[in-house]
Order: C-alpha cells, then sequence, then structure tokens
C-alpha cells in the first residue's frame, strides 16, 4: 500500500491489532497517544478531479465542516484516494484543511473497497478501528464497497454516512440512500439536511 506524507509525524506508539496491544516499544521519555471507543475516525473516500461527483460545491462544503469538527476535537482523518496517478490526487480544496495536521493520513487504493488500507492505516496510526465517520464519493460505488468491507473486517464496527458530505455521479440522492444503507446495522445514516 502507497502511503503520502503530509506535514505531520506519526503517533509514537503504533498498535498491532483491534483491541490496541502495543507493537512497538516507546522510546524514553515518549508519551503514548491512545485511541478510545468513543473516537470516531473520518474517511474521507475519493475526492479526486477524475470523478465528476468530487467537483460539488456542496458536497465539498459539507466534506470541510466535516474535517473542521474532526480537527476541533482532535480526530484521526484518512483520506482515501483511488490510484491518484489516474485519478488526479485528491482536491486542493479538501487536503488544504489538512495541511500540518499531525492526525491526517492519505492512503492510495487500487480497487472500488479501500478498507484495507483504511483498516492498515488505523493499526498503523493507533485510531480507534471500530467508529467511523464517512463521506466522499461515489456513493454507490466505492463509498459502498468500502463501508461493506470495513463491516466483512470489523463486524462490530460503527460507521456514520453523511449524505451532505456524499456525493455520486448518479446523483446525490441515489437509490443506495434508500435501498442499501438503512439495511446495514451497521450504518448510521444522516439524510440531507439532519
Amino acid at each position: 500500500m502507497k502511503r503520502k506524507q503530509l506535514d505531520f509525524q506519526r503517533p509514537s506508539a503504533i498498535w498491532s491489532s483491534a483491541i490496541g496491544s502495543l507493537a512497538d516499544p516507546m522510546p524514553p521519555g515518549a508519551v503514548a497517544e491512545r485511541a478510545y471507543a468513543d473516537e470516531p475516525v473520518l474517511v474521507i473516500n475519493d475526492m479526486q478531479p477524475g470523478f465528476p461527483a468530487s467537483s460539488d460545491a456542496l458536497t465539498v462544503y459539507a466534506i470541510e465542516e466535516q474535517i473542521r469538527q474532526a480537527k476541533a476535537r482532535n480526530l484521526g482523518i484518512i483520506v482515501v484516494e483511488y490510484d491518484a496517478h489516474e485519478e488526479g490526487e485528491t482536491i486542493p480544496q479538501i487536503m488544504r484543511h489538512l495541511k500540518g495536521y499531525a492526525k491526517a493520513i492519505v492512503v492510495s487504493k487500487s480497487d472500488d473497497d479501500g478498507s484495507a488500507e483504511i483498516f492498515d492505516a488505523v493499526i498503523e496510526n493507533g485510531f480507534w478501528p471500530e467508529y467511523f465517520i464517512f463521506c466522499g464519493v461515489n456513493s454507490d460505488s466505492c463509498v459502498m464497497k468500502t463501508i461493506q468491507g470495513l463491516i466483512a473486517r470489523v463486524p462490530t464496527c460503527c460507521i456514520t454516512l453523511i449524505q451532505d458530505a456524499c456525493n455520486s455521479d448518479n446523483g446525490k440522492d441515489c437509490p443506495v440512500w434508500h435501498k442499501v444503507f438503512p439495511q446495514m446495522k451497521n450504518v448510521i445514516v444522516h439524510l440531507h439536511g439532519s
């Protein structure tokens, strides 16, 4: 898995499993950063120029708001990019909010399902692997498949899905919001304006 470095340092403790055992010994004088069950990880999926749905101003604004809230709570943020060499890097409107934020990670995937890359980043960076806030594109493709992948990997996870901060080439209110996501027991859906 290819990772991009932003202007940040990794947490001093690296978690080796979903239950939080420390894999690496701490250097003398270091303070371990811990993840707690009430600390979700914000996942921003495929907000790249190669996906037309990522250029919607209302979607971008809603994601910017999610970033502001996550940073105010000092939460981990994972930006997922689908083949950045083909689809382009995450749009600058999003990345400018993450510059210098120590808990921002960019991961690259080469498939619609980015759950493996997200899970690896969560564990490697000491984030809690069971609570996610999800946004990005495309709701009825990569977002849906990644959420399904996360649920398969961590059956006890809880995923909050923000419709205002998601979009699709098939429309912001595509059928997945009413037919698929509400059927997923692990998913809490926040529809437009809620």
